[in-house]
């Protein structure tokens, strides 16, 4: 602020001289001098409000990701879970009861086709062969 108040006085001292040459070099100086610090002020206390603006949406931004990626993860795992679970569950039983059923009838089948007092014992209890009592 010293520098204005010398330049003021400058200014003042060649009004009175009448140099107009001079003076309105003193008058850019002054005013030169003057705009670059209030436009350096103004621009650094805008640009310091805007930067920490962004700063704060960046913020809020992040904690709503690291919410949404704590949820989603949560969700998605006991998601997964359950339909891993029903769905294995399903395709076991069915595979199983299938494989199960085939290999039961070949296993028995296999067996009696090897013993034929069997396969007459169980045509006799099934009924298929009629036994004539005496």
């Amino acid at each position: 602020m010293g520098c204005f108040r010398e330049l003021e006085k400058l200014l003042l001292f060649h009004k009175m001289d009448h140099q107009p040459a001079l003076l309105g070099n003193l008058l850019s100086i002054y005013l030169s001098i003057y705009l670059s610090i209030y436009l350096s002020i103004y621009l650094s206390i805008s640009l310091s409000l805007y930067l920490s603006i962004y700063n704060i949406y960046l913020s809020i931004i992040s904690i709503i990701s690291i919410y949404l990626s704590i949820y989603l993860s949560i969700y998605l795992s006991i998601y997964l879970s359950i339909y891993l679970s029903i769905y294995l569950s399903i395709y076991l039983s069915i595979y199983l009861s299938i494989y199960l059923s085939i290999y039961l009838y070949l296993s028995i089948s296999i067996y009696l086709s090897a013993t034929p007092f069997l396969q007459y014992y169980v045509q006799v209890h099934l009924g298929e062969v009629n036994v004539n009592l005496p």
